[in-house]
């Protein structure tokens, strides 16, 4: 093909697959190339790498708002079609460069860890670390697809921040909220907890940070929208937290109280969506609150139930008397509390807080907070030492396991350290 039988507004020829040739006869002969049209202004086409790139940087002698692409100088349409300056493709910096930051999307795998992280941190003292777990761990699943690698990394990331957000929340873990419920830490006391358990987090992030691959992962071009509904459910959950905050705060009414009446918040809103539902025939308005209720995993509750009424047995019998003078007494309450975390890695934190609560040693206050603090991001140190580790070693299987979060278990317990030697700096008037 000579340069002369290239024409670029013969479209028949791009159906054909004829325009690669084109081209190639343009970046090699008229890399700068200028098309009349019979009936418009005409137009350049830069064919050559080098020349875009020139054409790319330099806005300000070539502009793409300035006399760039137009659709009212080339057509019938009135001067309102005119979009210089109004939309990102024809926009020259600055403002290309702010409209760029709205839509750049394309978080690295290292963002999308930090995100993760940092989000199940803030959301585990409102929703408990295992349902947060659950949550953040399909994020990162989702995002690390067959990255192996990224996906471990990730949730054991997402492990030690979501235990560690529970432990300053009587709501973040079922240990904070017995430490509650026995009056042993108020709900504001447990901010004192906040620094101590974002060092607790922050230490192992930093480390893992450097195992994490510099990839981009793939953008996935799905929009999900929450249900009719969802909102209603937001508000009420959020309600529902104020509600046993305040029966225990105010009226000095066990917190379950309040929880419970927050299910019946849920059940009168589910109640009005089944109506509406029905009314505009509307299948997604239909929340059944008792088919959500069946799905809870009763056997784990069973076993729960099984270990306390054991720890419960032994107190009875006096070996929690003994376990408590041979810890308390004779070690001393912070190597006590600070033994309980190890052991709630192996055991899991709530018997054991189960029974440090019946045991019921004289400690300072400070103490108190330092095992809340220890049980809570203690587990941390083994997979199987949450109820966070082991679901998300049930959403991973084969790639998050517990020999791949034994790897890290070295920095985890640097953090698990750091957050107990904070603890006792800032906290030490309560000690």
């Amino acid at each position: 093909m000579k340069l002369e039988d290239v024409d670029l507004l013969d479209l028949d020829r791009f159906q054909r697959q004829e325009h690669h040739e084109m081209f190639a006869v343009l970046r090699a002969e008229d890399p700068v190339h200028w098309t009349d049209e019979p009936d418009g202004p005409g137009f350049w086409s830069i064919t050559k790498h080098a020349d875009l790139v020139q054409v790319n940087r330099d806005h300000e002698v070539f502009s793409a708002e300035d006399g760039g692409i137009t659709l009212y100088e080339s057509s019938n349409l009135d001067e309102s079609m005119d979009m210089r300056g109004k939309i990102m493709v024809m926009t020259d910096p600055p403002r290309h460069t702010r409209y760029r930051l709205l839509v750049n999307k394309g978080f690295t795998l290292r963002t999308v860890f930090w995100m993760t992280g940092l989000l199940a941190f803030f959301i585990s003292p409102v929703a408990d670390n295992l349902t947060t777990a659950l949550l953040m761990g399909a994020v990162a699943m989702a995002v690390g697809g067959t990255n192996k690698k990224f996906v471990v990394v990730a949730c054991i990331n997402i492990v030690v921040a979501a235990n560690a957000g529970g432990a300053f929340s009587p709501f973040g873990d079922i240990t904070t909220l017995m430490v509650w419920q026995k009056d042993k830490v108020t709900f504001l006391e447990f901010f004192a907890l906040f620094v101590p358990s974002l060092v607790n987090w922050l230490v192992p992030a930093i480390i893992m940070h450097f195992g994490i691959p510099q990839k981009t992962p793939v953008a996935h071009t799905e929009t999900v929208r929450p249900k009719p509904g969802a909102m209603g459910v937001i508000v009420f959950f959020a309600l529902t937290i104020a509600t046993a905050v305040s029966f225990r705060n105010f009226l000095h009414l066990p917190p379950a109280m309040g929880m419970m009446l927050g299910l019946g918040y849920l059940q009168a809103w589910s109640y009005f969506l089944q109506r509406k539902g029905s009314r505009l025939g509307n299948d997604d308005m239909v929340l059944n609150s008792f088919k959500q209720i069946e799905r809870v995993e009763w056997d784990t509750l069973l076993f729960f139930f099984g270990i306390l009424f054991a720890v419960g047995g032994l107190g009875v019998m006096g070996y929690l008397a003994m376990a408590s003078e041979y810890f308390y007494v004779g070690l001393g309450p912070t190597v006590a509390n600070i033994a309980v975390g190890v052991m709630s890695a192996v055991v899991d934190n709530i018997p054991v807080m189960f029974a440090v609560l019946t045991m019921d040693p004289a400690m300072s206050h400070g103490q108190w907070l330092l095992v809340t603090l220890t049980a809570g991001v203690g587990g941390s140190l083994l997979s199987i030492g949450s109820a966070a580790g082991v679901a998300l070693m049930g959403q991973a299987p084969g790639q998050y396991t517990f020999f791949s979060h034994l790897k890290w278990s070295w920095a985890i317990a640097l953090g698990y350290a750091a957050s107990i030697a904070t603890h006792l700096f800032i906290n030490a008037s309560l000690f």
